[in-house]
Parts: C-alpha cells; structure tokens; sequence
C-alpha cells in the first residue's frame, strides 16, 4: 500500500482517538523499557547467561514488532471494508463547461492527482464509513483541467491529470455525519473548485 494512503487511515485514525499526551513519568518508564533489554546481554554476561540475555532482547523486541503489525493490520481492516471499492464509483467524463459551472457553484469536490483504484479505494471506504454514501454506489465526474484553461490562464501550466469530482449534493451529508465530514475532508486531499480557482 502506498505511503501517502498509509498516512492518510493512520491520521484520520488519530483524529478520531485522540489521547492526552503521556507524563513526563510515563516517558521515564517507557524509555527504560525499551532501553534495558537492549543492556541485558551485557548485564548478564556477568553470570555467564549471555544467551539468555540474547533471548529476552529479540524476543521483547520481536513482540513489540509484532503487536505494532497486528495492530496495522487490525486498524486497516477496519477501515478497508470494501477490497475493491473503486468498482463502486461509477466515472462520468464531463465535458460540458456549463455543468462544470454548476460543480464550481456547488462546491464539489475534487481528487486532483489522477487517483489510481487504491485512490478511490480509500476515498470509498472513507465515504462509506461515514455515512455518507447513498445505497452503495456513488457517481464520480471525470474532468481533464485543461478544459478550464480558456477562463482560467493559469490552468495552461496545470498537470495533464485528469481530476475526479464528487458533487456533495449525491452525498447523503447530514446533521449526523457533517461536523465529522467537514473535519476530515482534507485528509483525503479533497478540496472544492472553488478553492482550486480562487474562488469565493
């Protein structure tokens, strides 16, 4: 899984547990933790148990390890729940420069980087734990920049990608699910075309 995905599930998963920072106690006692089994070869060579020693250290640290991947796991299967959920955004290539205007006036949202299925994956998923996807599919609109480049001069130099648009009013956005929706929009590097053109 790409980097940028990672970052993505692993920052909204902090934003949705956050947790008081430790004390200055706690980091004492986790530093040492950490730190002492790295020392117990030497501590125990003394006693002749330097292989024991040896043990202990890899198999604290292959535990930790361990629990660190399972939890990885454990959080990306929560949030993946569809494998394949970029077979559920339906694209729709627009061309139309006056339905266009009607994405701008409504403040749809848009994907700028080309997404790839792993892309839409996350923004599926993202949707869909929320709430806000109507029945299970939704409709995403397929613009190339380039057709904004007569009106906006600046588009001329913008990357060939194409963007995906997802208009908010296909969304099933509610009292429910809005204050958490408008919370977490721009971890998935979601803006409106509003913002992208300069807009108010």
């Amino acid at each position: 899984m790409r980097f940028d995905i990672e970052q993505s599930v692993f920052g909204l998963y902090r934003m949705r547990t956050p947790k008081k920072p430790p004390s200055r106690a706690t980091l004492i006692a986790i530093s040492i933790a950490l730190v002492v089994p790295l020392l117990l070869p030497a501590i125990l060579v003394i006693w002749d148990m330097f292989l024991l020693g040896c043990c202990i250290t890899v198999l604290f640290y292959g535990g930790l390890i361990s629990f660190a991947l399972i939890r990885k796991k454990i959080m990306f299967s929560k949030f993946f729940k569809f494998k394949n959920a970029q077979e559920k955004i339906h694209l729709i290539r627009v061309s139309d420069m006056a339905e266009i205007d009607e994405f701008i006036e409504d403040s749809a949202l848009i994907e700028r980087f080309s997404p790839d299925s792993q892309t839409l994956n996350l923004i599926y998923n993202w949707m869909n734990n929320l709430g806000v996807v109507h029945g299970e599919d939704i409709q995403a609109y397929v613009i190339h920049p380039i057709l904004l480049s007569g009106r906006y001069p600046f588009m001329k130099d913008w990357k060939p990608a194409d963007w995906i648009c997802f208009r908010v009013e296909d969304l099933d956005i509610n009292d429910q699910n809005r204050e958490r929706f408008n919370a977490e929009v721009y971890y998935m590097q979601l803006w409106t075309l509003q913002e992208i053109l300069g807009r108010k």
